[in-house]
């Protein structure tokens, strides 16, 4: 399995014990450029694997620093939540769905990732009109790459 593979499945299998996400997905652009006959699930959470800054290890291993995003899509978007009127407690329910997604994937780790860290979450773009919620994390993640050099038997002959 890749690192971007576990940290993906990982994510996935944590948020998918949350009641409250219709949807977990990997990050295809489905809001802005849905399909024909797929079903609409307003309350989603796709998961985005961005940028990994590799460096080189001792025998033949990589580490990388990796960014990780979920985007949060909400049946009754953000917008009212902006102007923050609490009249009935479903009024911030998107908020509370915020906090349980942090505390699910906060210090979630794999074998090779180490502990997701929750570094930003912010009101991302607005996409055909719905807002979208964005929490980033950063790990480290690790992988053995093809080693540049082979071993071979040696025979001495006297």
């Amino acid at each position: 399995m890749t690192p971007r593979n576990e940290l993906f499945v990982k994510i996935k299998q944590a948020l998918k014990t949350i009641p409250e996400l219709g949807l977990v997905d990997l990050q295809r652009k489905q809001i802005s450029n849905p399909v024909s006959g797929d079903p609409v699930y307003w309350t989603a959470a796709f998961i985005e694997i961005n940028s990994i800054a590799w460096q080189n290890m001792p025998e033949s291993n990589q580490e990388g620093d990796c960014v990780v995003e979920v985007l949060l899509y909400c049946k009754n978007g953000w917008i009212d939540h902006l102007n923050i009127t609490v009249e009935n407690p479903d009024e911030l329910a998107e908020f509370n769905l915020i906090h349980k997604v942090s505390e699910k994937l906060q210090h979630l780790k794999g074998s090779l990732f180490a502990p997701l860290l929750q570094v930003n979450e912010e009101v991302d773009n607005a996409v055909d009109g719905f807002m979208s919620y964005k929490l980033s994390f950063n790990t480290t993640i690790c992988r053995e790459i093809n080693p540049l050099f082979s071993n071979k038997k040696l025979s001495i002959i006297s």
